[in-house]
């Protein structure tokens, strides 16, 4: 073990420190995202950094061809990253643009729409929102038609009315939702679809090889984070049947993970 184990280590040492390392395991714990690191910073417990990098940058040309006037749907299944993907992309067009203004919009409730006209106002030109859980909005209005479509139509509104030279909208949704969306107004037909699957791969659907090189990224920011200091001397069959690592991984391997299946390419 010893030789993956301090390689990742060291490459996540290089990035992260320790109390860093601690607050995102926090984070995993919870199910929660990580918000205000880079895609640099995590790029060592990434499993598909480098696709991702990639994935972002065409985000971005694309904003750049429409002069940060177009409206983008971030499409993935429910619980697939999506807004950790999000995340990344606020932190990554600040880098690549530094005249960029952005904000990140969750709705938690049908009147918060009202909150991407106040940010319009707020942020100078050129500035793209990024707008989240539209799904958990829909699914709250599904047995309330009249009022799902007074969401879908004054979303549709705010976007399509604003949505030229300058402001750019960046929605993060499943395409269930999109296809509602599109459904029940024909307006939104302009909204480009950027699957995340398709360019980056089912960050909800990991096979065991990627559970394993997963695990592994997993084990060594345990490591660093002092949590496990002497990670190296437990039996591999314990760590890897340890209720904690799977909480961290949110899944349970098919099979013993073989740890001879990591790639350092596939990163």
């Amino acid at each position: 073990m010893t030789n993956w184990l301090d390689r990742i280590t060291r490459e996540i040492s290089e990035k992260l420190s320790r109390d860093d390392a601690r607050k995102i395991i926090n984070y995993w714990r919870g199910g929660y995202p990580v918000r205000e690191y880079s895609i640099d910073k995590l790029s060592p417990i990434l499993i598909y950094a480098k696709k991702i990098k990639e994935y972002i940058k065409h985000i971005y040309n694309l904003f750049k061809d429409y002069n940060f006037g177009c409206i983008t749907g971030i499409v993935g299944e429910l619980g697939g990253g999506k807004t950790q993907i999000g995340f990344l992309i606020e932190s990554t067009l600040r880098e690549l643009n530094t005249d960029l203004s952005i904000s990140y919009i969750s709705l938690s409730d049908k009147r918060d729409i009202h909150l991407i006209k106040s940010k319009i106002d707020e942020l100078d030109s050129p500035r793209i929102l990024i707008i989240d859980e539209i799904d958990a909005i829909l699914a709250q209005l599904s047995d309330k038609e009249e009022e799902k479509n007074w969401f879908i139509q004054t979303l549709g509104g705010y976007l399509v009315g604003n949505a030229k030279e300058g402001t750019g909208f960046i929605l993060l949704l499943t395409q269930r939702s999109l296809n509602e969306l599109l459904l029940a107004n024909s307006s939104l037909r302009r909204i480009v679809s950027m699957d995340i699957a398709r360019f980056v791969g089912r960050l909800d659907r990991l096979n065991d090889e990627k559970v394993a090189e997963l695990a592994k990224k997993i084990l060594a920011l345990m490591r660093w984070s002092g949590i496990f200091p002497n990670l190296e001397n437990f039996p591999e069959e314990y760590i890897l049947n340890n209720f904690f690592i799977c909480s961290l991984l949110r899944k349970v391997p098919s099979s013993p993970i073989n740890f001879n299946a990591f790639h350092s390419d596939g990163l």
